[in-house]
Parts: C-alpha cells; sequence; structure tokens
C-alpha cells in the first residue's frame, strides 16, 4: 500500500453493494466473525454448514479468500476494516432506511415531504414509543432535536451519531484541500457535534473555533467529544441560525453539508446571515455534496441509500455562487472531487473596505 491519503475511507463501499452483501458483513460484524478471522484464518472444511455458507457469501463479496485450507480475510478488506465505524453506521443507517420503504413503499417520496414540511414546520406531537415506519426520517426532522420526548431524543442521538461519523472521514478531506492555518477564528453554522470543528483545529494550531446548532445538538457534541484533539479550541453555541445572532469575531465561516438541508430561500438566507456575521477581509467556506446524476449510480449502492435518497436535495455550486456574487463576494474559488459523491469546496472572500 501506499501513503495513507484522506480519501481512502471510500474503499468501504466496495463491500457495500448489494442489499444481501452488506447486510451479511454487518451480521458478521455482530456475531464476531471478522474479529475471530483476524486473530486466525478458519478452516474451510468447517463442520458447521450455516457457517460454511456464510463463509461462502463473504468470499463472493471479496471480504474473505481461501488460502492453503483457511478462509482469511483480504487484503483489500483489511484495507477497509481501517474505516470499520464508518462501515458499520452506513449498514446500520441504511438498514434503517429500508426498514420505512419496507413499512411503507410511497416513503420514498416521504423523503421530499419530510424535508419541504418536516425539518421546516412543527412537528405533531407523538407519542412516546413513537410512530411505526419512519425511523429514519424521522432523524432529519430538525424541529424535534430539543424536544424531551424520549423517541424525539433517541432519534437526535442517532441523527449525531450519524453526522459526526461521516465527518470523522469527511473533514480531513478539506483539510487537505484548504489551508485553516491562515485564520484565528472560525464559526461552523450547523456544526453538528463539532467533528469538523474539531478535526481544522487539529490541522490548525492556533485557530479557535465556535460550533452553533441547536441547544439539544450541541449539548450532545459538548459531551462526545470532549477530550478529543482540537476540542480546547472549540466553543459550543446554542441557537436557532435562522432566528438569533450568530457569533461575531471570526475572520472564517464555514458550512459542512448543511445548506442542502434547506430549499433555495432558507440556504440563501443562512448566507445572508453568514456574511453578516463574517469579518470585514473575512473568508466564507462551503464543503457540500455537489449535484448528482442518478444515472451514475444504478443500481443504488446499499452503502449510498442514506446518501443517494436526498440526491435531489443537492445542489451544484453555481447556486451558492450567484447568492454569494450578489452579497458582493470577491475571488471565489471552486474545487470540486469525488469522494462517495461528488463533493465541492467553495470560498469566497467579503470586502475588506
Amino acid at each position: 500500500m501506499g501513503e495513507d491519503s484522506p480519501t481512502d475511507y471510500v474503499v468501504i463501499h466496495e463491500f457495500l453493494r448489494g442489499i444481501y452483501e452488506s447486510l451479511t458483513v454487518g451480521e458478521a460484524f455482530r456475531r464476531g466473525l471478522i474479529d475471530e478471522l483476524l486473530d486466525a484464518p478458519l478452516p474451510a472444511s468447517e463442520p458447521d454448514h450455516l457457517l460454511r455458507f456464510f463463509l461462502s457469501v463473504l468470499e463472493a463479496n471479496g471480504v474473505v479468500e481461501q488460502r492453503d485450507g483457511h478462509y482469511a480475510l483480504t487484503e483489500r478488506f483489511g484495507e477497509a476494516l481501517r474505516f470499520r465505524h464508518l462501515m458499520e453506521a452506513q449498514i446500520k443507517y441504511s438498514t434503517m432506511l429500508v426498514r420505512d420503504l419496507a413499512f411503507d413503499t410511497s416513503a420514498v417520496f416521504a423523503l421530499g415531504e419530510v424535508a419541504e414540511h418536516a425539518i421546516h414546520e412543527p412537528a405533531t406531537e407523538t407519542s412516546p414509543d413513537g410512530p411505526i415506519g419512519d425511523e429514519y426520517l424521522r432523524l432529519y426532522q430538525f424541529d424535534l432535536h430539543d424536544s424531551e420526548n424520549p423517541w424525539d431524543q433517541a432519534a437526535t442521538e442517532a441523527w449525531v451519531d450519524y453526522m459526526n461519523t461521516l465527518s470523522r472521514y469527511e473533514a480531513p478531506v478539506v483539510c487537505s484541500k484548504y489551508d485553516f492555518s491562515a485564520h484565528r477564528r472560525m464559526l461552523d453554522i450547523g456544526g453538528n457535534t463539532g467533528q469538523f470543528a474539531c478535526t481544522v483545529c487539529e490541522h490548525a494550531p492556533d485557530l479557535h473555533a465556535a460550533v452553533f446548532d441547536l441547544p439539544g445538538v450541541v449539548a450532545i457534541g459538548r459531551r462526545t467529544l470532549a477530550g478529543r484533539p482540537g476540542f480546547d479550541r472549540v466553543e459550543y453555541v446554542g441557537g436557532d441560525a435562522f432566528a438569533d445572532e450568530l457569533p461575531r469575531g471570526c475572520d472564517l465561516v464555514t458550512f459542512k453539508s448543511t445548506l442542502h438541508d434547506w430549499p433555495d430561500d432558507k440556504a440563501a438566507e443562512l448566507l445572508e446571515a453568514a456574511w453578516s456575521a463574517l469579518e470585514p477581509g473575512g473568508t466564507l467556506l462551503v464543503f457540500e455534496r455537489s449535484r448528482v446524476d442518478l444515472k451514475d449510480y444504478q443500481p443504488v449502492p446499499f452503502s449510498l441509500l442514506t446518501l443517494l435518497g436526498w440526491a435531489w436535495t443537492l445542489r451544484g455550486p453555481e447556486r451558492y455562487e450567484a447568492v454569494l456574487r450578489r452579497l458582493g463576494a470577491e475571488d471565489l474559488q471552486l474545487e470540486e472531487f469525488h469522494l462517495d459523491l461528488p463533493w465541492m469546496v467553495l470560498t469566497a472572500t467579503k470586502p475588506a473596505g
């Protein structure tokens, strides 16, 4: 293997293409089979016929191979195991979405309803046990993230866990593409647990950051990331970005996987608020998945279900560039690249005068 790259984590998708293959990998983790194989190969003559069948499915998926009469993990899957946490998260949350769709196939259209209504309007009251059939979709009802209902709190914890896991692997990528050490104070709007901000601070030792998100979310983040590198330079601020004043005194304002959650008018409103909070001469940075052509992802890989389910919300950079130009932005810089899906890093400078 060559030198490690921040983008190496995308290897996990090679083993999570089909639903059956992906669930088999998940079950192998759950039963401890992967850990057994890490310790030592298993005999190919294993007398347990169910285990033999299980291993044959893993072999067909490239997870294991037969060598000298034994089953052993492949070198390629060994590389993917470096990102086991992400692999297990993608299996877990894609499975949740599949259960929603199995309960009601019209749930695929509910993705749109959630984004257009449930995210942006007050939620209806639910029982303590929660509703049936919207296990995954409910994670994105942001108005529930400060609810005292146990079901809502569980959904918030799950959503924060998933976003935190994604940022753990995505944040180092932007750190390899942008020099954060050029700034002294950063504001990350919709910063969730602060995983992105902590990673940036770890790469820029003199940088301080403020994470702005809903109070219930930042409370989880403060608890989850306490003690990790960069945490001592991250401040958590709870509030509503559409109603509350954003922290001032920052020469860098960032949006990481936030703007696509909102329709055009709301995304523009967030950019305007960020621009107002940004110091003159400062930089606004957008790190987002970009527009997707679904024809390029057929059949849809199991591991990308949770991402491609929202593909229609992803915008090309020109939509954000238009808003920033209207605000008077200078020196717009764009880099586009591919990870699990197309991504962009877009930066714009606020005039100093």
